[in-house]
């Protein structure tokens, strides 16, 4: 099993107790489908393309639950849920790390990065696959420093 497929799986298991695992067979056979047009983002150099994976899965989930009849606000508490449960920190290291980029945003270091981040982004490696310029100028950015 994927490890963010735990994630929806335990929701899933509390929103809809009777349901649930009828719910989770079909977001998967539908999951199957979404997942062929995005195969290429296992393999690609951008680091965007790789987060279709998830993506594809949380469309799988609307696509069920939208053909099951269910109400948008329910489905959105759902995957609000989900979303909240798989960033939450689990532990003080994963604490430090999320609160680390904050830190470190206006260090050269952080801009080093950044370039780095922009160079793979900035650059389509797959025809369906995603580009992005990542921003590190403050005069482009309101003074924040950093954008995409």
């Amino acid at each position: 099993m994927k490890e963010y497929k735990k994630y929806f799986q335990k929701e899933i298991e509390r929103f809809y107790p009777d349901n649930s695992k009828h719910i989770s067979r079909e977001i998967d056979l539908a999951f199957l489908s979404i997942s062929q047009d995005i195969s290429f983002a296992k393999n690609s150099r951008n680091p965007i393309d790789k987060r279709l994976e998830i993506a594809g899965y949380f469309l799988a989930t609307v696509k069920v639950l939208d053909k099951e009849g269910e109400s948008y606000d329910r489905i959105r508490e759902l995957l609000i849920e989900i979303a909240k449960e798989y960033v939450r920190t689990k532990n003080r290291s994963q604490s430090f790390l999320k609160r680390l980029p904050a830190k470190l945003v206006n260090t050269q270091f952080a801009t080093l990065l950044l370039r780095q981040f922009d160079k793979r982004t900035s650059t389509r490696a797959h025809p369906e696959g995603f580009v992005a310029r990542i921003i590190t100028e403050k005069k482009e950015t309101l003074g924040f420093g950093y954008g995409i």
